[in-house]
């Protein structure tokens, strides 16, 4: 992948087909929506499965199909959804209830609370695209894996 500015300027928002398939490597089942290509032709939005926990009181696994808005990469932070489970069967304490958002307005869908300090974190990572993609998403790995009760999307 590419740094933020290269020798043409700004990279472009989204993602390349190249960096999706690069994702690929350690998150194999990434996929884009094709309906949510940026007039670019760069991805603006994509699809995976993400292992966490069910909640801060039970931690057995789970996973979660987790929708990706990459619309503003790499110069914001990416946001994501949750998919599946449904949001009456979710117990993290970090994952919103459903509600409508832009990336697909006509479904309601469950966000997942990055943390109040995500966007600052995200602002001072290298402009580097690979590594803020990989960091974020080990970030929402780990965000999943690890709920914060301090943190509260929702009470469990």
């Amino acid at each position: 992948m590419q740094k933020l500015v290269d020798s043409n300027g700004f990279g472009g928002v989204g993602l390349t087909e190249n960096e999706l398939q690069e994702l690929r490597v350690l998150y194999p089942s990434a996929q884009a929506i094709k309906h949510l290509r940026l007039g670019t032709g760069r991805i603006g939005g994509f699809i995976l499965n993400l292992k966490g926990v069910v909640s801060h009181h039970n931690s057995s696994e789970i996973f979660y199909r987790i929708l990706i808005d990459v619309r503003g990469f790499p110069l914001q932070k990416p946001n994501a959804f949750v998919l599946s489970p449904s949001d009456d069967v979710i117990d993290h304490c970090n994952i919103y209830h459903e509600n409508n958002f832009s990336i697909l307005p006509n479904k309601q869908i469950c966000a997942i609370c990055d943390g109040v300090d995500a966007k600052d974190a995200f602002d001072n990572w290298p402009p580097d695209r690979a590594f803020r993609i990989l960091a974020w998403l080990n970030h929402i790995q780990s965000v999943l894996c690890n709920p914060n009760p301090e943190d509260r999307a929702r009470n469990i």
